[in-house]
């Protein structure tokens, strides 16, 4: 039997946007989420308080490294906060 494949989470042209400008203000770069739970969590739940919403940690990283892989989520090139 074929594992499925996780969906995405679906998320409105307004909640990506936010999404998008939360994501920037950490400096973080998603590949750093799972090292820096601390800021990831707070990302989350910042979005969800926003939002509404109740996604996990997991969820909202699996959509970004998901936008991420097709070209469709912004890098930071250089600018991002180094792991300390």
């Amino acid at each position: 039997m074929t594992p499925k494949r996780k969906k995405s989470i679906p998320l409105s042209a307004q909640e990506d946007h936010l999404l998008r400008f939360l994501h920037r203000q950490t400096g973080i770069p998603d590949g750093q989420f799972p090292q820096r739970v601390a800021e990831w969590h707070h990302l989350t739940a910042v979005f969800n308080e926003a939002t509404g919403r109740n996604d996990s940690p997991e969820d909202i990283l699996h959509y970004i490294l998901n936008k991420r892989k097709n070209a469709l989520w912004f890098r930071f090139d250089g600018t991002n906060q180094r792991m300390r």
